[in-house]
């Protein structure tokens, strides 16, 4: 895994205002947010769990910072994290 800038001394601060589809909530939240704040302690997170098309809206409007949703494709300013398999 590789580390983080809190883990190589860079002190951060501020806030971020973040989206997810309503899907990534139960399984991946609660672990990426407890690391979150471990690494970054000065920064305040505002977590916004929508549908896609809520998300978009307010991304679009700067009401979020970013937002995390299957399908970044369809946007050119979005950027592909990772291809999850379907079962």
């Amino acid at each position: 895994m590789k580390p983080w800038p809190a883990d190589r001394g860079i002190a951060v601060g501020g806030s971020v205002r973040f989206g997810l589809q309503t899907d990534f909530t139960e399984n991946c939240l609660p672990k990426a947010l407890a690391r979150f704040k471990q690494a970054y302690p000065e920064i305040q997170v505002e977590v916004s769990a929508d549908r896609q098309t809520v998300l978009l809206e307010r991304l679009d409007k700067g009401q979020l910072d970013l937002a995390l949703f299957f399908g970044a494709g369809r946007r050119g300013d979005a950027q592909r994290l990772t291809a999850l398999p379907m079962a």
